[in-house]
């Protein structure tokens, strides 16, 4: 009998009508823009080198990597399921030869044997505003692997536009709340009262690629930018811009990595949030690197 790609369990718990598939999102697997980028960047990096894959989900820049000649992979992830499942797509396809599967998360890198031979670590690690799923982390560990990170060249736009209603990239969402306890019945009032404040007032357009056309065309006012190297800098947990907003306007973010645009009317990333702002002038803009948040102060 044929041995098994992967266990019953794992080939039972992925639903075939499923968009999100245990960490493998169909979205971002279909974005051929996206694909092609990488696999141009990793052609152009890999061949020949010992490649660290940081949360390989369905194999995608392994299997880049083996193809264009990289040396060996130590592919890393750390949700169970979704390591199953890619490694067995991954021995399915053919690739799996100079590939080692490492069911943990990158940190542990340094308690390693190779962690001194790797010479690529490649990631996808990315946000609609770049920070959130650990990128941060990796320049920190690369400064105990020296190797290079790729993709590394981070920009950030704050951008605005005026004269529009936020209405015009949908409705922004009001929910509402029954909190079920007398003396906290006031709690959907005052939540709302919050959120709909100039102080507080933000929301997320619909993910649809006439917003995420709007908001390429609409939002052509740069405010402020910061670029990076993550090769190069030691990420600070918040990155701060004085920039000056004007009044009755929306503000949101606009990122690239590696020139790269990652808001794309077809592509996979949703558009970051949009604050609206009634009253201009100077603002603080920070951008916390652990979480992805950002805020006007």
């Amino acid at each position: 009998m044929k041995e098994k790609m992967m266990s019953d369990f794992i080939s039972q718990s992925v639903c075939r009508h499923n968009i999100y598939m245990q960490g493998l999102d169909v979205d971002m697997l279909n974005d051929i823009e996206r694909n092609q980028f990488y696999n141009k960047l990793i052609k152009e990096t890999c061949k020949g080198k010992i490649v660290a894959d940081i949360g390989f989900g369905a194999g995608l820049l392994t299997m880049m990597a083996i193809h264009h000649g990289a040396k060996h992979v130590y592919a890393y992830e750390w949700h169970s399921t979704t390591f199953d499942m890619g490694k067995a797509l991954i021995e399915k396809m053919g690739y799996s030869d100079r590939v080692t599967f490492i069911n943990k998360r990158y940190d542990d890198i340094s308690y390693e044997e190779h962690a001194d031979d790797i010479e690529i670590v490649l990631h996808e690690l990315l946000m609609r505003a770049i920070w959130g799923e650990g990128l941060a982390d990796i320049s920190r560990l690369n400064v105990k692997t020296k190797a290079q990170i790729v993709p590394s060249a981070c920009v950030c736009k704050v951008v605005c536009c005026t004269g529009h209603d936020y209405n015009i990239f949908g409705h922004a969402q009001t929910p509402e709340f029954n909190i079920g306890i007398d003396y906290l019945k006031d709690f959907n009032e005052h939540w709302n009262d919050l959120t709909s404040s100039d102080e507080y007032f933000s929301f997320w357009p619909e993910n649809l690629p006439l917003n995420k056309r709007l908001i390429l065309e609409k939002f052509t006012t740069v405010l402020g930018e910061y670029s990076l190297d993550l090769n190069d800098l030691h990420i600070p947990k918040t990155i701060e811009l004085d920039i000056h907003v004007p009044q009755n306007s929306l503000v949101s973010t606009l990122c690239t990595i590696n020139g790269f645009q990652m808001v794309r009317p077809y592509g996979s990333w949703r558009p970051d949030r949009i604050v609206s702002v009634t009253e201009g002038g100077r603002k603080k803009f920070r951008h916390r690197t652990t979480d992805g948040n950002w805020w006007l102060e």
